[in-house]
């Protein structure tokens, strides 16, 4: 088998290279959510103890943000959410994530190079607009007092 078999062979539909992908993701995020909330209390403990004014409004904590050299982060904003999911990415996940944006390239490629190709463009120059004619009509103004 040549390369290119192999590889169609290895890689499905975009359909079905989507569903892994998210499949990878969806068990990624529970591994990391687990992870996240075993340490959360251990995080929140030391971020208020570390400010002395953690307690806000109506007895809510305060957002405080761990440094990011620790283990743990925070668990609150999206920022260090993702942060942590992108730190935890498998290999898999980001071959998975190549194959997908080279097969996405390769087809707006292909896309690209059949609209040139049935449109005519290329080396012969575009053709002259044609003449518009007005869109208006002159319509003669008869004003009823001045006439006789």
């Amino acid at each position: 088998m040549d390369a290119d078999a192999r590889l169609d062979a290895a890689v499905g539909s975009v359909a079905e290279e989507a569903a892994r992908l998210l499949e990878a993701l969806g068990r990624q995020t529970r591994t990391t959510d687990a992870a996240d909330s075993a340490a959360a209390g251990g995080a929140e403990t030391r971020a208020a103890s570390a400010d002395g004014d953690a307690a806000g409004p109506q007895g809510h904590q305060k957002h405080v943000h761990v440094a990011m050299g620790d283990a743990e982060s925070c668990t609150w904003c999206p920022v260090c959410r993702s942060v942590t999911a992108l730190r935890a990415v498998s290999p898999e996940t980001l071959t998975r994530l190549a194959d997908l944006a080279t097969t996405a390239a390769t087809l707006l490629g292909e896309l690209a190079t059949r609209h040139t190709e049935g449109s005519g463009a290329g080396t012969s120059p575009r053709p002259a607009p044609a003449e518009r004619t007005p869109r208006t009509e002159p319509i003669a103004v008869v004003d009823e007092e001045d006439t006789p």
